[in-house]
């Protein structure tokens, strides 16, 4: 599928209006902000800040009072005639240095399996898997693919080492090869905490129209000063995103369940196609297909599965992994814009998609606000009481929204509840020196977009 190429036929036209429209709309107050900022005299020349500062506001009560509704839930009862083996997929490259703590962490289940697809490493991870397990590897095939098994009773790991062909293309292997109706993908340096999978077990045991579910991914990093600010940043980040995502997945608007450690209806997933080999966001392009293919698809989070993996501790790689993320999250949506408005995918279609679109602009808003604010500043000198004090109320908003969060969190998932005081300043510091980060990310992502569809670009 090509980023030109639109995934609904004839009868989705009509309802791609709705992307269309919402994004035209959202770009002409942009450009309509920022023109007027520079030509309005006066106050009014701070006029892109306060309705951007209003929507992503909005934005972040709306997502907090919907994922502390969702947690305060009772849990679904686990009510199912047996519980299904799992088939967990693991696509390495280069991995060697994780794999083994990956795999040995599993708790496989006596009818579980574990196939591991090494996609073209050259740091031995594959003869360190087959070596830790006992495994005999087979001849190459023509294609350059072999398999190291094993006939001992109770060895359940497998590997298929095969050339560099990429991530989604690797998971399409192990997909074709997996024997239980559950698979699990896990990246090769994710490592799941005690019980992980048995409650994602549990999870398709007690509702057998599951399709999909993602566990609780808690970022770690190298040792080190520096690695630490940058993991104990996109902590406080991943808690609150998952927050927002078992909000979504009360209402059946859950499109992201984060491949590093997720679960899937096998038959689900092979009668869509399996794995996008033309995306860099495999994951959450799945998950359009699969709502597509069934609107009102359920996805769930489980909040006692729990992985640690690893993330950027340095700022080069956060900023490349930000721009594939949003980059291929524009690309993603441009797709699948028949999606949006459309109502037979109930709210997903007619309210969260319809936000996501304009989210797609929201980095575009922030820096144009931040350029802007420079540019008069410069200008026309230090701005008032009035502008300094909505800034400061902002911060102190967005302080008080992510304490709510953080304290919510800890309480779901059984942790330390922290002080409001300590959250909340924890809050400033990550707005002032993490999130422009977080933004300049998603920024490059549109670069990026913008290169590829003239012809260039590389992720």
């Amino acid at each position: 599928m090509h980023f030109g190429d639109s995934p609904e036929g004839r009868n989705g036209q009509l309802t791609a209006v709705g992307f269309f429209g919402i994004f035209l709309f959202a770009a002409t107050v942009l450009a309509a902000l920022v023109a007027g900022s520079f030509l309005l005299p006066g106050p009014w020349v701070w006029l892109i800040g306060p309705p951007w500062i209003a929507y992503d506001t909005w934005q972040a009560v709306h997502h907090l009072r919907r994922g502390l509704r969702a947690v305060g839930l009772p849990a679904r009862p686990v009510a199912c005639a047996g519980s299904p083996p799992l088939s967990v997929l693991i696509a390495a490259h280069n991995e060697a240095a994780g794999i083994v703590p990956c795999l040995t962490a599993l708790g496989l289940g006596p009818e579980d399996e574990a196939v591991v697809i090494d996609d073209g490493s050259d740091d031995g991870t594959p003869d360190l898997v087959a070596g830790a397990w006992g495994l005999t590897w087979g001849a190459r095939d023509a294609q350059g693919v072999r398999w190291a098994t094993s006939t001992a009773p109770g060895v359940a790991v497998r590997v298929l080492s095969q050339p560099r062909a990429g991530k989604a293309r690797a998971l399409n292997r192990a997909l074709a090869e997996a024997r239980n109706p559950v698979i699990v993908t896990i990246d090769g340096d994710t490592v799941l905490g005690p019980g992980a999978l048995a409650a994602l077990r549990a999870a398709f045991a007690g509702d057998p129209g599951l399709t999909a579910a993602c566990g609780i991914l808690d970022p770690c990093g190298p040792g080190g000063t520096a690695a630490g600010w940058w993991v104990w940043c996109q902590r406080r980040e991943y808690a609150r995103a998952f927050l927002w995502r078992a909000g979504w997945a009360a209402d059946r608007m859950l499109i992201l369940v984060p491949g590093a450690f997720a679960a899937y209806d096998t038959a689900a997933v092979r009668a869509v196609g399996g794995f996008a080999t033309d995306s860099q966001v495999e994951d959450y392009e799945l998950m359009y297909r699969l709502h597509r293919a069934q609107p009102g698809t359920r996805a769930v989070v489980v909040a006692t599965a729990h992985a640690r993996t690893e993330v950027p501790t340095a700022l080069g790689p956060f900023l490349r992994q930000r721009r594939r993320w949003f980059g291929g999250f524009i690309t993603v949506l441009w797709q699948y814009r028949a999606m949006v408005g459309d109502r037979r995918h109930g709210a997903l279609g007619t309210w969260h998609l319809r936000i996501k679109t304009v989210d797609t602009l929201l980095p575009l808003y922030g820096f144009a606000a931040v350029a802007v604010l420079a540019v008069i500043w410069v200008r026309d000198g230090q701005p008032g009481p009035a502008v300094l004090g909505l800034l400061a109320l902002k911060i102190g908003v967005d302080a008080l929204i992510q304490a709510i969060a953080a304290r919510a969190v800890a309480r779901w998932q059984v942790l330390p509840v922290p002080s409001w005081l300590g959250s909340m300043a924890a809050s400033v510091v990550e707005q002032i020196a993490f999130q422009p980060l977080r933004q300049l990310g998603a920024a490059l992502g549109w670069v990026v977009v913008a290169a590829r569809a003239t012809g260039g670009g590389r992720w």
